[in-house]
């Protein structure tokens, strides 16, 4: 079995050099010392047999290498997800944790869509003989039609121009720019979007008050089901703190403070907000004494009780059976889409984290201090407001301009 550290492929001799001659035409050199032992090298150095050889040699590592264990260190395990950068770091002799360190700058979000797009360029640059790391934009834009043509849209391009123009950042000694920024592929991406445009976000946003209705509903708490507590406990904690779903999900009742009238939960985890110098320490979760069925302090101690015995994670929200392990991110999305579904709200044009725009634009509209709605939301700037989540209220927007009209006729 080919062990994972054995990937390296002979790395300083694999990608040693890589010069531009005078048409743009990268090409990858080997040692001389490496050509001269038959045994390492094939007679035949193309970059077709380059190219299947590092695809064959990481895919047998990945199909045959044991699942990570939870002793498993986490970032080596994450490191996979990037084989091509790591063997061109590992070609400029940067030590192995200094390139853990490199490769974890990529959030782990950003880490798996890149690697099934990086995947597809080792494929193409295979199928057309040439190197994986030629950075020819003319080969680049071919393989960004190829994309183009299976019907992925800008945002999909976008992400995969992204993704290949990280090698030729590694490689900055090679490349006065990175190849998503040629002209060319400027022009391309611009040409895709004015042929198959990304929609901007709905204008306006629902009004929360619809969903709040729904949830009274849903009372009191110790006659509700845990699937129904749970999804009126999520919408409520989402819309009282303005936060994503990412946060509810990184809840933790180790990390839990609960008083009579508030609860808090300290953030120890990397939120997508988090900055150096900016992080959300702290959720804090108010109590509505002027209405207990909205009550989110009273359901989460409720939430609490109910779970207590049975409970197989710290993670705040569990799953609702066996073996009631910490939920997911999809399971966040899920029940949060089945409330706004359950209110009456549009979910095929408002995803599950519109609530965050919602929440934020009903505090915006009730005179809110602009201070307040950053400092719960996690923003440093009020601009990341008014350009992505302020919108107007969908009901108090669409009736605006009819009334105004109706009334000059007095």
């Amino acid at each position: 079995m080919l062990d994972r550290a054995d990937l390296n492929l002979d790395s300083k001799h694999y990608f040693k050099s890589f010069k531009q001659d005078r048409s743009g035409r990268g090409r990858l050199c080997r040692y001389s010392s490496v050509l001269e032992n038959t045994s390492l090298v094939s007679q035949a150095c193309s970059p077709h047999d380059r190219c299947t050889d590092f695809i064959n040699r990481v895919q047998t590592s990945l199909a045959t290498s044991s699942p990570p264990t939870s002793t498993s260190h986490p970032k080596q395990v994450q490191d996979d997800s990037l084989p091509l950068i790591r063997q061109i770091l590992q070609a400029s002799g940067i030590p192995a944790g200094t390139i853990r360190i490199i490769i974890a700058s990529w959030r782990r979000g950003t880490r798996k869509q890149y690697a099934c797009h990086l995947q597809k360029w080792l494929l193409f640059c295979c199928q057309r003989d040439e190197d994986p790391i030629s950075m020819n934009p003319h080969t680049f834009l071919a393989f960004l039609q190829s994309l183009y043509d299976k019907g992925l849209g800008y945002s999909a391009l976008n992400s995969a121009r992204s993704a290949v123009s990280s090698i030729s950042i590694l490689a900055s000694d090679l490349h006065n720019d990175t190849i998503g920024n040629h002209p060319l592929i400027r022009k391309f991406m611009r040409g895709v979007f004015n042929l198959r445009p990304q929609l901007p976000p709905p204008s306006s946003v629902w009004n929360p008050e619809v969903v709040l209705t729904f949830l009274k509903s849903w009372s009191p708490a110790a006659t509700l089901s845990l699937p129904q507590l749970s999804m009126k406990l999520l919408m409520l904690m989402l819309l009282a703190t303005g936060q994503r779903g990412q946060s509810m999900m990184h809840c933790c009742i180790k990390n839990m403070t609960v008083k009579h009238s508030r609860v808090y939960f300290h953030m120890r985890q990397l939120l997508k907000t988090s900055r150096p110098g900016a992080h959300v320490d702290k959720l804090i979760v108010c109590a509505y004494p002027v209405d207990r069925r909205l009550c989110p302090v009273l359901y989460i101690k409720e939430y609490l009780k109910r779970t207590k015995l049975w409970r197989q994670s710290d993670q705040f929200f569990v799953q609702c059976a066996k073996p009631y392990k910490g939920v997911s991110r999809d399971t966040i999305r899920r029940w949060t889409k089945q409330v706004l579904r359950l209110s009456g709200v549009d979910t095929v044009r408002f995803k599950a984290h519109s609530t965050r725009a919602a929440a934020t634009s009903l505090a915006d509209f009730r005179h809110v201090p602009m201070d307040t709605i950053l400092k719960f939301a996690g923003w440093k700037s009020s601009s990341t407001f008014a350009r992505y989540y302020k919108r107007p209220l969908m009901a108090d927007s669409e009736s605006r301009f009819c009334h105004a009209v109706l009334t000059s006729t007095r």
